[in-house]
């Protein structure tokens, strides 16, 4: 298999991108910031990483690869078909919800300290802190959303893209632990997550564009003539009709 490049979007494929992305958002913030809140008013979030997890090293500039998920998400109509982009909506979809159950059946929260000495990056980490919270541990859905995309993308890309989309995506999945903004487990969830539900929705959903909407109630054409198969059934009917008159004129005559 070649596979396909990226390639500028028609116009199909951007406007189905973007009804995805209105779909996700407005699926993933109710979840993700509802979770957050509720997990947030309970006296005792679950402790579900080990304590020698907390020794990992904090590698500041990795932000840049964390928040590397914003470039990704203006990427999937640059990589795949109408039908594709449908089925990668409904698999975040899906996950998203998967996600929040779990966020709720095990309301964790976050084992790292948050930061002061990033130093460049000092700031892109304080814009972290002040939008996101330190629950909604298990599953990442940081992973999730970036896995999801970048197997999508795999599945039809060239070989050197295959390989450039699966090292971004061992480097987004190390680099939410090493900004300390998650832990094993979390990454380890979000990933088997996001597998999961590329196995069970493995097919692209077609499309209902009009074309498809009229090959389904589109009248079948009369047999043509000059077709072996056309000229069969005329020839059956005329010889229906023929001997449908032979009969008639029988019973006249005994009448």
């Amino acid at each position: 298999m070649n596979g396909r490049p990226l390639t500028l979007p028609t116009w199909d494929r951007l406007a189905t991108g973007l009804g995805g992305a209105l779909i996700g958002a407005l699926v993933f913030f109710p979840i993700y910031l509802g979770c957050g809140a509720v997990i947030a008013m309970r006296d005792s979030p679950l402790r579900l990483h080990a304590d020698w997890e907390l020794s990992i090293p904090f590698w500041p500039f990795m932000i840049i690869p964390y928040l590397s998920i914003f470039v990704l998400f203006l990427m999937p109509p640059l990589q795949l078909e109408p039908g594709e982009l449908r089925n990668l909506v409904q698999r975040l979809v899906v996950a998203s919800l998967i996600g929040g159950i779990m966020f709720l059946c095990l309301p964790a929260q976050l084992g790292f300290a948050e930061r002061a000495d990033a130093g460049i990056w000092q700031g892109l980490y304080d814009g972290v802190y002040r939008i996101d919270n330190r629950f909604n541990m298990v599953p990442s859905f940081h992973v999730i959303y970036t896995a999801s995309i970048l197997l999508a993308f795999i599945a039809v890309a060239t070989p050197r893209l295959r390989r450039l989309y699966l090292t971004w995506l061992v480097v987004v999945c190390a680099s939410t632990v090493l900004t300390h903004r998650h832990h094993i487990t979390d990454v380890a969830a979000g990933l088997a997550t996001a597998v999961a539900l590329r196995s069970l929705f493995p097919r692209p959903m077609p499309s209902l564009s009009t074309e498809t909407i009229n090959s389904v109630f589109r009248r079948k054409p009369a047999p043509d003539p000059r077709s072996t198969a056309g000229a069969s059934l005329i020839r059956g009917g005329d010889r229906f009709a023929a001997e449908s008159a032979s009969t008639a004129k029988v019973s006249r005559r005994r009448l």
